[in-house]
């Protein structure tokens, strides 16, 4: 059954919809909607990426703080993350997509140093025209084309990788930022505390952090993460190592926190992930 509600500016779709799968999934869209004064509150977020465009300004929790954002501000949050984000001055508007699946991680994976950070848009009209395209799918066709919304999204996902670049084109990374990072590329199959990397290139604990998020918009630890379950990920796709297997060599100790963490970044499990892109790999063994 169609559990979908959709306006002519938006649409919300069922997490089990038919129509998508775990390499593409859609949970809603809406272009330039008009909210009334108040938040929008989740405490356990979505079990999906949420990127939002605010056309008014408003206020937003980013990374456990509350932050005023001004107009043209787009903000990505990893699933199962805590949305709030609003206005009480007054009604306010934004454009937000909720979507999953292995087909975008690539592209989120490029980005996930900035999640929860508010990024002042160049782009914003190309972005919309996006959104639309999305809508169009839904609302002038009975069978709207999987691969057209991927398209759109992937589009979507990548001027906004652009508009990144655009604004760290120009930063020199430190020497120091860089040692840091070839150190825990050669150590990553092995446990890495901050302090232990911020020992080999002779900086404190505070002073390394603050280097890598100003170069890299991350944390150390954020850091090593992503480059582990980076490496995860090719895993899962070129071999047919167990979970717990992958789950070592990328550098988990745990693999039920490995599986996780994973979860958590990707909207899929691990096992999920691999099944939806079957046909790349071995059979586990």
């Amino acid at each position: 059954m169609d559990d979908s509600r959709i306006a002519a500016n938006r649409i919300f779709l069922g997490e089990s919809d038919p129509r998508f799968d775990d390499r593409v999934r859609l949970l809603g869209v809406g272009r330039e909607e008009t909210m009334p004064p108040g938040f929008v509150s989740r405490r356990e977020g979505l079990a999906a990426w949420l990127l939002v465009i605010f056309h008014h300004p408003v206020t937003a929790q980013l990374r456990g703080r509350r932050e005023a954002l001004n107009r043209g501000s787009l903000v990505l949050w990893e699933p199962r993350r805590q949305h709030f984000f609003g206005s009480e001055r007054g009604a306010w508007s934004h454009s937000w997509i909720a979507f999953s699946g292995s087909e975008f991680v690539h592209d989120v994976e490029s980005m996930s140093g900035h999640c929860e950070l508010a990024l002042r848009l160049r782009c914003e009209k190309h972005l919309l025209d996006h959104f639309l395209g999305l809508l169009r799918e839904f609302n002038e066709f009975r069978r709207p084309d999987p691969f057209l919304i991927a398209a759109n999204l992937k589009l979507i996902l990548r001027e906004i990788a652009r508009e990144l670049e655009l604004e760290t084109r120009g930063l020199p990374e430190r020497d120091e930022v860089r040692a840091a990072r070839e150190f825990i590329r050669r150590n990553l199959g092995r446990p890495i505390s901050v302090s232990e990397v911020a020992r080999e290139v002779r900086l404190s604990p505070s002073r390394l952090q603050q280097l890598f998020r100003a170069s890299l918009g991350e944390t150390v630890l954020v850091h090593i993460e992503r480059l582990r379950l980076q490496n995860a990920r090719y895993w899962l796709d070129h071999t047919g190592l167990k979970i717990a297997a992958v789950a070592a060599r990328a550098g988990f100790a745990d693999p039920l926190y490995f599986s996780r963490r994973f979860s958590r970044a990707l909207g899929l499990s691990p096992s999920e992930y691999r099944k939806s892109r079957s046909g790349g790999g071995a059979q586990p063994r």
